[in-house]
C-alpha cells in the first residue's frame, strides 16, 4: 500500500531562477476558464463553482461569482480534471492528485505507481490523461482510459492512501467517463467505449455488465432525483437515459453535434421541470424537457469554443456553464407564467465572468491609478481587465454582437476627456476605419467612425495628450487628423510614400513625429495645419537602419524611441532632431517597447524571448532577462508600479511588480526567469521589494569608498553638514542673544537667599577642590580625537560627527610642536587630497583649520608642509575644473 506525501511541493518553480533587478513576478490576470470541466459543489447555504486556470484553479462564490480562493501551490504539470466535496478540492496533474482545502494543499498522493502501466500507458508508450474523479464514502476514485484507481480519503486527518486498482476487459473498450449513482453503496457506474459497466469499488470486482446501447459513448450521469436513473451520451449526438434496475434504455434523445457533458436540474418544486442541459463540441448548449422528451431550448454557438462542463446547481434552478474560450457563465431558469407547455421554462444568462478567448495583442493603462488595464486580441474582443478585484473586469459592447470588426493591432487613449466624449481608438486588422469607444460607459461610439482620408489601411494611432485629437496612420504614408468630439476632420499630412508604422503628437499639439517603413523619421509643424492646407515639415532624420516597424514618445523628456527590423532601437531629441542613444542586444525582430514614465529608462522585448531594459543617460542595458514565450506587447503602468505583458502563447496578461533601483550597473548575461502565474504564487509583493533593495544596499555600503581610479569622490553626507561646516561662524554670530540674561531683583518669597548663596560657595569650593586635585595629576588624558589621529583612522571619525563637534576639535588641537597634533592633521589633510574621497569636507576642515590656527601655521616650522599642502590642494581642485569642463562640452555639443 503507497504512503501518502505530506504537504508535497508541486510548484514548478521550486527551483528559483535569476531574478530581474528591475521587475518581479506579481500575478497573472484575465483567466477564467479552460476546456478542463469546472465543478460545482455544495458549503451549507454556498455553493462553490471551481474552474481549472492551467496549473492553478480559482473557486468562485455562485451566488456572485466573486473570487474566493486561489490554489497554491500550483501543480508542476497541467490540471487534468477536478472535483469538489464540501470543503476539499480533489485535483488530477501529471503524476499526482493533491487536495486543497481553502486553496491550500493539505495532502497528495503519486498516481503513476505499480500500475501506471496499466493505466497511464496506451498505444506507442503515450501516456494518457486522467478523465474524471469521483468522491462518496470516504473513497476517491480516479479514472483513465485503461481503468479506475481508488484512494482512501480521511478528511479529519488528510490522509489520502492507496486503496485498490479496478481492471475492465479489454473488449469493452477503453473507460470515457464514470459516476456514483445515488444510494447505491459503494458503487460506481462506468462507462466504455461499447457499454455501461456498474463495479464495487470496495472489493474492487464487477457487478454488472449493461447492454450495450448500439453507439460508441463518450460519458455517464447519473440522476440526482430519480433513483436508478442515469443518462449516457456519445460522440454522433445520441443521449440515452437509462433505467439501472432493468437494464433497459427508457428513450434516446438526438443532437446533430458531439456532445461533451450533460446535467440533470435537480430542484424539486411545483414549477419546476425535470430538465437535461447538454453541451456540445461546437460550444451550442441545449435543454430537453425529460417529460415531454424534446428540445425546449436552444444557445447555438453560445460560446467559440468547447463547452468543458455543464452543471445545475443542487437544488437551484441555476445552470453553471465553463468553455474553453476563457468564460464562465451562469443561466437562470425564471418561472413560468402560463401552465406548463413547450418552452414555458425559458433560460437567460444571469451572471459572467470572461476574458479574452484568444491571446491579447495591444495594452494599455486606462488610468494613473492603474485600477484597470485596456487589452484587445486577436479574436476582435476589448476588455478592461481589473487589476484591483476580477468582478470588476468589464467588457467593451458592441451595436451588434455579431459585427466582427477585426484583429485589433493598434491602440491608443487618453484619460482627458474621457468622461466626456469617446477617448479610446483601435485599428483594425485589413481595415481603413478606426473604431472610438467610451472607457467609462465600456460600449462603441454609436455614430462615431474615423476613416483614413487616402483610403489605407490603418497600421497606427494616436490620441493627443488633451483627448480633444486622434491621429490614424495609414498604409500609403498618410496621417488623418480628427477631432474626437465631433468626428469631423481636423488635417491631412502626406507624410510618406510608406506605411505609417507609429506616430505622434506633442503635448502642446505643435509637433508631428512619424515613423515609416522607408526608415526615416519626420517631423511636422502642426501649428500651420488646417482642413485645406498641409503642414510644413521641419526635418526629416534617416537612420539607416532598415525600415521602422514601432514608435513610442515620452512627454516627459521629449524623447521619441524607434525599433527597426535589424532589431535597433534608436532615441532622439525633439528639441534638437538628433539621435542621442543607440541601443543593440537582441537577436530576434523587436516586438514592442516602452519608456518608464520619468524617461530614464527604456524596456523593449523581441521575439528571442528576452527583455532589456536600458539606462538612457549612461546608455548601457542594466537589465536583460529571458521569459517562457515571446513577449508581444508590453506597457508601464503611469505610476511606475506595475510592467504588463502579453505573450504569444497564453490568453492572460502577465503583471510584474517594478522594483526601486538605487544603483545601476550593466549587464553582460541573460537570465532565465519565471513568469507570474495566476495565482500569484511565489509573486513578490511592493513591502518585499522595499525591504529586499534596502538589504542589498546595506550589503554594497562601502563599494565606492574602495575605488581608486583617479575619480574624486564627494561624501554621502547632507549638504546641509558642508554649508554648516563653511558658515559656522555666521551661524553663531546669528544665534548669540542680543543681552545679556538679566538678574532677577529679588528671589521668590519661597527661596531663602541666603542658602541658596551659601549653597553656591560650597559648590565652588568644591569644584575648586577637584580641580586642585585633578592638577596635582601627572597623566594626561587622550582624547578619542587624537587617539584617531595618531592611529590614521580620523577621516571616517571627522565625517561622522556632527558640524559643532568637528569645529570644536579642530580647534582644540595641541599647539605646534616638532610631533603635534597640527602637523599630524596637516598631514591627514594632504593624505585626504590624494586619495579624492570626501572632498567637500576635506575642503571644509582644511578651512576651519586656518582660521582657528593661522597664528601657529604662520611660523618656520610648518613652511615645507604648508607648500606640499598647496600642491596637493592645486592638483585636486584642478581635476574637477577638468571633469567640469569636459561635462560642459559634451552637453553642449549633444544639444547643438
Amino acid at each position: 500500500m503507497k504512503k501518502q506525501k505530506q504537504q508535497k511541493s508541486t510548484n514548478s518553480g521550486s527551483t528559483h531562477l535569476p531574478s530581474s533587478r528591475i521587475f518581479s513576478p506579481f500575478r497573472t490576470v484575465g483567466l477564467v476558464s479552460t476546456n478542463v470541466p469546472c465543478s460545482v459543489s455544495t458549503l451549507g447555504d454556498t455553493y462553490i463553482v471551481s474552474s481549472v486556470v492551467g496549473n492553478a484553479v480559482q473557486q468562485y462564490d455562485a451566488a456572485n461569482l466573486h473570487l474566493l480562493y486561489m490554489t497554491q501551490p500550483q501543480t508542476s504539470e497541467p490540471i487534468e480534471c477536478i472535483t469538489t466535496k464540501f470543503h476539499d478540492l480533489f485535483v488530477a496533474a501529471g503524476n499526482d492528485l493533491i487536495v486543497y482545502r481553502r486553496g491550500r494543499s493539505v495532502a497528495s498522493t503519486e498516481l503513476n505507481s505499480q500500475y501506471s502501466t496499466d493505466f497511464r500507458e496506451c498505444k506507442g508508450s503515450r501516456k494518457s490523461k486522467a478523465i474524471s474523479i469521483e468522491v462518496f464514502g470516504g473513497f476517491v476514485c480516479v479514472c483513465y482510459p485503461r481503468g479506475v484507481q481508488v484512494f482512501k480519503w480521511s478528511s479529519k486527518s488528510a490522509e489520502l492512501v492507496f486503496y485498490t486498482s479496478i481492471s475492465l476487459p479489454s473488449v469493452l473498450g477503453s473507460l470515457t467517463g464514470m459516476c456514483h449513482p445515488p444510494t447505491y453503496l459503494n458503487k460506481l457506474l462506468i462507462a466504455t467505449k461499447s457499454c455501461l459497466v456498474l463495479v464495487n469499488v470496495k472489493t474492487g470486482k464487477v457487478i454488472h455488465t449493461f447492454n450495450e446501447p448500439g453507439y460508441v459513448l463518450s460519458g455517464v450521469e447519473a440522476c440526482p432525483v430519480a433513483l436508478d436513473i442515469a443518462a449516457c451520451y456519445g460522440i454522433t449526438g445520441e443521449i440515452s437515459i437509462f433505467d439501472l434496475k432493468t437494464d433497459s434504455i427508457l428513450f434516446t434523445l438526438q443532437t446533430s453535434e458531439p456532445i461533451t457533458s450533460i446535467s440533470f436540474r435537480s430542484d424539486t418544486g411545483v414549477d419546476s421541470a425535470p430538465l437535461l442541459g447538454v453541451g456540445t463540441s461546437s460550444g451550442s448548449i441545449y435543454f430537453y424537457d425529460l417529460q415531454l422528451r424534446r428540445r425546449v431550448q436552444s444557445f447555438r454557438s453560445f460560446s467559440s469554443a468547447t463547452i468543458g462542463k455543464i452543471a445545475f446547481l443542487p437544488g437551484q434552478a441555476v445552470c453553471v456553464v465553463s468553455s474553453g474560450n476563457n468564460t464562465l457563465s451562469e443561466l437562470v431558469f425564471d418561472p413560468p407564467l402560463a401552465t406548463r407547455a413547450v418552452g414555458a421554462h425559458r433560460a437567460r444568462l444571469l451572471r459572467h465572468r470572461g476574458g479574452h478567448s484568444t491571446p491579447p495583442s495591444t495594452l494599455e493603462f486606462a488610468d494613473a491609478e492603474s485600477h484597470f488595464l485596456l487589452s484587445g486580441s486577436d479574436s476582435d474582443s476589448l476588455w478592461a481587465l481589473s487589476l484591483r478585484k476580477d468582478s470588476q473586469s468589464r467588457s467593451f459592447g458592441k451595436l451588434n454582437d455579431k459585427d466582427n470588426f477585426g484583429s485589433i493591432i493598434a491602440m491608443a487613449y487618453s484619460e482627458e476627456k474621457s468622461s466626456r466624449w469617446e477617448t479610446l481608438v483601435t485599428a483594425h486588422a485589413q481595415s481603413n476605419i478606426a473604431r472610438c469607444w467610451s472607457v467609462s460607459n465600456c460600449a462603441l461610439a454609436a455614430k462615431k467612425t474615423l476613416t483614413s482620408v487616402d483610403g489605407g489601411i490603418v497600421k497606427s494611432v494616436f490620441v493627443s495628450s488633451c483627448g480633444n485629437f486622434a491621429l490614424l496612420g495609414s498604409a500609403l504614408g498618410g496621417v488623418s487628423m480628427f477631432n474626437l468630439q465631433s468626428g469631423v476632420k481636423k488635417a491631412f499630412v502626406s507624410a510618406s510614400k510608406s506605411s505609417i508604422q507609429g506616430l505622434a503628437l506633442t503635448p502642446n499639439n505643435a509637433l508631428l513625429v512619424t515613423a515609416s517603413l522607408d526608415g526615416i523619421i519626420r517631423f511636422f509643424d502642426m501649428t500651420s495645419a488646417t482642413v485645406i492646407s498641409e503642414p510644413v515639415k521641419i526635418c526629416e532624420l534617416d537612420l539607416q537602419s532598415g525600415s521602422l516597424t514601432n514608435l513610442r514618445y515620452n512627454s516627459s523628456s521629449g524623447l521619441v524611441a524607434v525599433s527597426t527590423d535589424s532589431s535597433a532601437l534608436f532615441v532622439i531629441d525633439t528639441n534638437t532632431f538628433k539621435i542621442v542613444r543607440e541601443f543593440y542586444g537582441h537577436t530576434g525582430a523587436i516586438t514592442d517597447f516602452d519608456f518608464f514614465p520619468n524617461g530614464r529608462m527604456l524596456i523593449s522585448a523581441s521575439l528571442d524571448s528576452t527583455l532589456r531594459t536600458f539606462d538612457i543617460p549612461t546608455g548601457q542595458c542594466v537589465d536583460a532577462v529571458r521569459v517562457k514565450a515571446p513577449v508581444v506587447k508590453l506597457r508601464i503602468s503611469w505610476n511606475s508600479e506595475w510592467l504588463a505583458t502579453a505573450h504569444v502563447s497564453g490568453l492572460g496578461i502577465q503583471l510584474w511588480a517594478i522594483k526601486s533601483v538605487y544603483e545601476l550597473q550593466a549587464v553582460e548575461d541573460v537570465v532565465d526567469i519565471e513568469m507570474p502565474v495566476v495565482s500569484g504564487e511565489n509573486g513578490v509583493s511592493l513591502i518585499d521589494q522595499i525591504i529586499e533593495t534596502n538589504e542589498k544596499t546595506a550589503e554594497t555600503v562601502g563599494v565606492d569608498e574602495e575605488r581608486n581610479d583617479g575619480l574624486i569622490q564627494l561624501s554621502n553626507q547632507p549638504k546641509v553638514k558642508f554649508t554648516t561646516l563653511t558658515n559656522l561662524d555666521e551661524i553663531r554670530a546669528r544665534n548669540k542673544p542680543i543681552a545679556a540674561p538679566e538678574k532677577p531683583q529679588r528671589a521668590p518669597f519661597f527661596l531663602t537667599a541666603g542658602s541658596n548663596n551659601d549653597a553656591m560657595e560650597e559648590d565652588t569650593t568644591e569644584s575648586i577642590e577637584e580641580v586642585t586635585h585633578v592638577d596635582n595629576i601627572n597623566t594626561t588624558p587622550v582624547s578619542q580625537f587624537s587617539e584617531k589621529l595618531r592611529s590614521g583612522d580620523l577621516v571616517e571619525y571627522l565625517v561622522s560627527l556632527p558640524p559643532a563637534a568637528t569645529d570644536l576639535e579642530i580647534r582644540s588641537l595641541d599647539l605646534p610642536q616638532p610631533d603635534g597634533e597640527i602637523l599630524a592633521f596637516v598631514r591627514l589633510m594632504i593624505e585626504a587630497l590624494k586619495s579624492g574621497r570626501n572632498f567637500e569636507l576635506v575642503q571644509a576642515w582644511i578651512s576651519i583649520l586656518f582660521k582657528s590656527h593661522m597664528a601657529e601655521l604662520a611660523s618656520e616650522e610648518f613652511i615645507d608642509i604648508l607648500a606640499e599642502l598647496e600642491e596637493a590642494q592645486t592638483e585636486a581642485v584642478s581635476r574637477v575644473q577638468e571633469q567640469q569642463r569636459f561635462c560642459a562640452g559634451i552637453i553642449q555639443f549633444v544639444r547643438y
